[in-house]
């Protein structure tokens, strides 16, 4: 899963930097891993010092977080996209 979502966020990071320039994405790839690897390992090491319940909630809250961001970004796009798109001046009379 978390391999599954760094693959996912590397591809959209590097594409919008794409156009900036090869040193940009490096770093910006770089970075998103590196930012993976803390967090995931901070992650591990503090749910190790809770308690299954303490844990059970945390987890809860965070994935709830990432849910609701996750589905306010489709959702905006979705949104922004359909704005974008032109009206088609053939379909009026």
């Amino acid at each position: 899963m978390l391999t599954g979502h760094a693959v996912g966020e590397t591809v959209a990071v590097a594409g919008l930097y794409a156009a900036v320039g090869h040193g940009w994405v490096l770093a910006s790839v770089v970075a998103i891993h590196l930012a993976f690897l803390v967090g995931s390992l901070g992650g591990y090491y503090v749910t190790g010092l809770l308690s299954a319940p303490v844990e059970t909630i945390v987890l809860a809250g965070v994935g709830g977080v990432l849910l609701v961001a996750g589905a306010t970004g489709f959702g905006s796009a979705i949104r922004r996209r359909r704005l974008e798109v032109p009206p088609n001046p053939r379909s009026e009379p």
